[in-house]
């Protein structure tokens, strides 16, 4: 009966060694840095440090592009009343402006008219389409 007990132990042992062989070789091809899990994180690890890389690249030029914008803003509110002001300055002009220009134009059309008054009525019939009739002057054609 000693001997049964000593050869099943043995068969035991036995398959124990073979079965710890057989889980090394898989622990070792897991952890096999070309195909195994070792070579899921190295790939892992590189992709983290592109991936901070890059996110710190973001966010400096995130800062740059915040730092200009800001400095362009302050600079808009510190011409714009400036511009406010040129832009009324200019409003104002282009009024008096306008005003002088109706003012010439009245008073060419009336040095126009006093030298047609001046000159004759009959010099009035070549003007097809005159610019302002002057009121109380006639033309040969409107007779």
């Amino acid at each position: 009966m000693q001997l049964i007990v000593d050869f099943i132990l043995l068969a035991a042992s036995g398959v124990a060694t073979i079965y710890c062989f057989v889980l090394s070789r898989r622990l070792s091809r897991l952890n096999d840095m070309k195909n195994g899990i070792g070579a899921s994180i190295a790939t892992m690890s590189q992709a983290l440090d592109q991936t901070q890389q890059v996110l710190a690249f973001a966010k400096s030029s995130s800062l740059e592009g915040v730092q200009r914008l800001t400095a362009v803003l302050e600079e808009a509110e510190r011409v714009g009343p400036e511009i406010n002001k040129l832009l009324d300055a200019l409003r104002d002009l282009s009024a008096i402006a306008a005003d002088d220009i109706e003012k010439a134009r009245a008073a060419a059309l009336e040095e126009f008219w006093d030298e047609i008054e001046a000159a004759g009525e009959g010099d009035v019939a070549y003007l097809d389409d005159p610019p302002m009739r002057k009121p109380g002057l006639k033309s040969k054609r409107a007779a």
